[in-house]
């Protein structure tokens, strides 16, 4: 396996909790002797058995990948983060030219001088020159399954030249279904689609039942789709991070793990002090350290949060989006400030998309339903996505935010009976009358209310938070709680103000104009233009540019939160607006820009350019 300098995590079949550093994560075995179908098929490491050398990819769709293999394979970009060499001639002249155009400076190499990573020497040189897609299927006839088992090796080329007498050698490409590209890793939900699609590259395990925290902690994780054809999930191999929106830096990285629950701090620890002898500093910024042990939680029921809001959940659309967005950003301003109050750890959970995000917004993703283009059969919007589509996680841990991933509570043996569930947010209203008014706990569950457990799994009582909390009630609600977890059953105007104007002004100050500063969302409309595919209203939330020459872009950026005020003695805010049901906030309009400010950093998808200088 070649990687960069922070690339690799490696993980047991089920357990997915050990972690190195943060590009490459591998999370289980393939079984050799797996039989998917009961009529002993063919193993699926036949269709690429002939290889020299095999690479992932940056192909989107592990279904049409599994359907066509090298044929659907050759017509993306191979992606360099996982290559693997045997031990043969043609392997090893494959070595020696990648390293020979790899160090090209000038003459007749001048079109691989030009390039500026090993993967777009990678992806010019195994192709032949001025061709798309310049690569040739090795088909072997006779081989048994061939239909259903499509080979997944092609003839590629050593940039023209021959090295040790070798011009040409077998390349195979890695099922994108086990091998899994950051989008498809983070967003698509492989192991949630029937594993009868991916027979011919996948060999089940016998053992891949794990206890599923979000259910317990009502986690919209835990309501997305499951295919009743394939309970236990398809366990990929390994999931490369590629880029995130966020920097794409190693702590970007790693949050992006964290969230779909391939992260443990502390094994990240250990392979990082293995590999340099050194502490990982990197993972231990102030935000972000955490014993573990005695460190006690908050969360908040992501899904619910948003439920009162006059947003069709059950469509993709980008007016929707910006606005389901908005929303969003303002619960998570709301749990930060109720975990500052308790000084707890708060565990993020995932945010829901109504729309996918492109990278710089590139390409139309409109013609695809609010798909990245070539991953909309994967159908995975609505669903939940990466925190960095709406902020920066690396920025709230700049500014003192102590979080950690919801999914991270899984490593860290959270059972359910350390979780206490608390009534808040607008669902206090009303609800907090049986408790007197005060919050805190009422002496019964009133019906339909919820009956938290403890430790001892002894009954208690249940706990309600007041609507539009003040410091000084959080406080005296669910500071005597002392179970791991407390999950807000709503975030939505769960917090209501300070009662220290001095901590409401660096709230707001370091909080809300810096570490929730929304991220801007762009894409391209052509051909049909932005007028053609977007309504009125949602146009009025963003600003028309001309992009090429030939066509115009839409970019909008989600509402920024309204600030955090002063709690009077009534608990009531003299200072905070909220935003009520469905109700529209004015945004101010920015000048967005048309490429994201690192569009040239590590992890960055080629641009035309780049593909021009390749010579295809």
């Amino acid at each position: 396996v070649t990687v960069g300098t922070t690339d690799v995590v490696t993980a047991g079949t089920t357990d997915v909790v050990t972690a190195g550093t943060t590009d490459a994560v591998t999370v289980g075995t393939t079984d050799s002797t797996g039989d998917t179908s009961g009529k002993n098929p063919p193993h699926p490491c036949v269709a690429i058995a002939a290889a020299d050398v095999m690479v992932s990819s940056d192909n989107l769709s592990p279904k049409t990948d599994a359907k066509e293999g090298a044929s659907y394979a050759r017509g993306g970009v191979f992606n360099t983060g996982v290559v693997f060499l045997k031990h043969t001639r043609d392997a090893k002249a494959f070595a020696k030219a990648w390293h020979h155009f790899l160090s090209a400076t000038h003459g007749t190499e001048h079109r691989f001088a030009r390039l500026t990573s090993d993967q777009q020497v990678f992806n010019a040189m195994t192709r032949r020159e001025g061709q798309w897609p310049g690569l040739e299927l090795l088909v072997r006839h006779g081989n048994k399954g061939e239909k259903d088992y499509p080979t997944r090796v092609l003839i590629a080329s050593l940039g023209g030249e021959k090295f040790d007498g070798v011009e040409s050698f077998n390349l195979g490409v890695l099922p994108v279904a086990t091998f899994q590209p950051g989008h498809v890793g983070f967003l698509q939900r492989v192991n949630e689609m029937d594993a009868e699609l991916f027979r011919n590259v996948w060999s089940g395990s016998d053992d891949e039942s794990t206890e599923e925290l979000s259910v317990e902690l009502n986690n919209p994780e835990g309501q997305n789709r499951k295919d009743d054809k394939n309970p236990a999930g398809l366990t990929p191999y390994c999931v490369h991070a590629t880029y995130t929106f966020d920097g794409s830096t190693s702590v970007a990285k790693q949050l992006r793990f964290a969230e779909v629950g391939l992260w443990s701090a502390e094994a990240g620890d250990v392979a990082f002090r293995e590999m340099t002898g050194k502490e990982n500093s990197i993972l231990h910024e102030d935000a972000r350290k955490d014993t573990r042990k005695d460190t006690r939680y908050l969360t908040y029921d992501a899904s619910h949060s948003i439920g009162s809001l006059d947003v069709d959940l059950t469509e993709p659309n980008i007016g929707a989006h910006l606005r389901l967005g908005s929303a969003q950003i303002e619960n998570l301003r709301d749990a930060i400030a109720v975990a500052k109050v308790l000084k707890r750890t708060l565990a993020i959970p995932r945010p829901f998309c109504l729309c996918d995000k492109v990278w710089g917004g590139h390409d139309n993703i409109f013609n695809f339903g609010c798909h990245y283009p070539g991953s909309q059969d994967s159908h995975h919007v609505p669903g939940a996505c990466p925190l960095d589509h709406f902020i920066s996680p690396v920025e709230l841990t700049k500014q003192g935010v102590v979080f950690v991933s919801l999914a991270e509570l899984g490593s860290f043996r959270v059972r359910g009976d350390d979780i206490t569930h608390v009534v808040s947010g607008l669902d206090s209203v009303g609800a907090d009358d049986d408790a007197d008014g005060r919050g805190g706990a009422s002496a019964s569950a009133s019906s339909g209310s919820e009956t938290v457990t403890s430790v001892t799994k002894q009954p208690l009582r249940t706990v309600f938070l007041p609507h539009l909390a003040s410091s000084d009630e959080v406080l005296r609600a669910l500071l005597p709680i002392d179970t791991k977890v407390i999950s807000l059953s709503n975030a939505f105007q769960a917090f209501g103000g300070f009662a220290d104007v001095r901590e409401a002004e660096a709230f707001n100050e370091n909080i809300v104009e810096k570490a929730l500063a929304p991220q801007q969302w762009c894409s391209e409309c052509h051909p049909q233009g932005c007028v053609n595919l977007i309504d009125t209203e949602t146009l009025k939330l963003g600003t028309l540019i001309p992009v090429r020459q030939v066509h115009d872009q839409f970019c909008a950026t989600f509402a920024k939160p309204g600030p955090v005020g002063v709690a009077g003695r009534s608990g009531t805010s003299e200072a905070k607006e909220k935003t009520t049901v469905g109700e529209e906030k004015k945004t101010e309009k920015k000048t967005p820009s048309t490429f994201l400010a690192d569009d040239d950093g590590p992890g960055s998808p080629p641009f035309d350019g780049e593909l021009v200088a390749a010579g295809w």
